[in-house]
């Protein structure tokens, strides 16, 4: 299967080439604001991927959720709450 990727090195496994790719293009998300909510606890997607996508990301901010696994959690439900309300906001600048 092709990534359609270039850049990504020969000896990463080739699903983790597309994380690879994900990552690298990241930063033509500049200008758009993003949150990324992640769940600390959460094994099948470890916080390293969120931490790296969230430093490629220029305008995004990462909201690490401490009691949280993939499943999601009260305080999870609450950050993606919260997110959803400020994006939702007519006329701001997303800080």
């Amino acid at each position: 299967m092709e990534t359609g990727c270039t850049g990504a090195p020969a000896a990463i496994p080739r699903a983790d080439q597309r994380w690879w790719c994900t990552v690298g293009r990241a930063a033509r998300l500049s200008g758009i604001p993003g949150d990324l909510i992640h769940g600390r606890l959460d094994l099948s997607a470890p916080l390293e991927t969120a931490w790296d996508l969230a430093k490629a990301w220029p305008d995004a901010r990462l909201h690490i959720i401490e009691d949280s696994g993939h499943t999601g959690s009260p305080t999870m439900a609450a950050a993606i709450t919260h997110a959803i309300a400020r994006f939702a906001q007519p006329d701001t600048d997303h800080p």
